[in-house]
């Protein structure tokens, strides 16, 4: 899961509205006159699209499995704003999220964003991310959802970093963003140093200790790294 997502998100709750405008709006490049490739083989972003559990596409009982991930779809995008798939350029790692992405689009679920911007017939790529938690549900997360988490994330990535977890991207991320208003860059940036040295406090004491709130654990380990939250 790349951290810029959440950065984008967070960002937008303290940005003055229309600050942040998606890039995807912009029409697909024309050939010059005589050119081999078509216009409809150049491809422009649409802006990310965000599940959540309970979603018809994103079961409970998946989430409460720690299954979550990233999948990127081509799409295509006829004159009447009609979409379909027309191939999976990058998994999830899990085959009924990359399943769920493609029936979100192609049983025609899936909208263009309504943000004033217009859309072009042509190809786009599409990233659907499912997400177990947010800025809205992190506060009630115990241990031992993280520890589950943790679990499915290194059957399936077993050689990346813990601090790409989503759980772990978005704690901090919420308070890169805090630290930054309260503390300015150079208080953010200490907090940034340490997040790995945090990650891994988390992950150890969580273990020891699934009844605990995944983020008064987070904070703890923090403070042990000389980072006041």
């Amino acid at each position: 899961m790349r951290s810029s997502v959440f950065v984008f998100l967070l960002l937008a709750m303290f940005l003055p509205s229309g600050f942040l405008l998606a890039q995807a709006g912009s029409k697909p490049v024309t050939p010059a006159a005589g050119a081999s490739q078509p216009a409809a083989k150049i491809t422009s972003k649409l802006p990310h699209q965000f599940i959540y559990p309970g979603d018809g596409f994103y079961p409970e009982e998946l989430a409460k499995k720690g299954v979550q991930g990233e999948v990127t779809l081509e799409i295509q995008l006829s004159k009447d704003g009609k979409t379909s798939v027309t191939r999976l350029i990058g998994s999830s790692k899990s085959a009924e999220l990359d399943k769920n992405a493609l029936n979100l689009v192609n049983t025609g679920f899936y909208k263009l964003p309504e943000n004033g911007l217009k859309y072009f017939e042509g190809i786009y790529t599409l990233n659907i991310i499912f997400l177990r938690d947010s800025v809205l549900t992190i506060n009630k997360k115990t241990c031992a959802d993280l520890n589950t988490d943790l679990a499915y994330f290194r059957s399936v990535a077993p050689n990346e970093s813990i601090r790409n977890l989503p759980a772990f991207e978005l704690m901090a991320n919420i308070f890169t963003v805090q630290l930054m208003k309260d503390r300015g860059a150079n208080g953010a940036l200490a907090f940034v140093k340490s997040v790995n040295a945090i990650d891994n406090d988390v992950a150890q004491t969580c273990a020891r200790k699934p009844a605990a709130l995944l983020v008064k654990t987070y904070v703890q380990a923090s403070g042990r790294q000389g980072v006041k939250l």
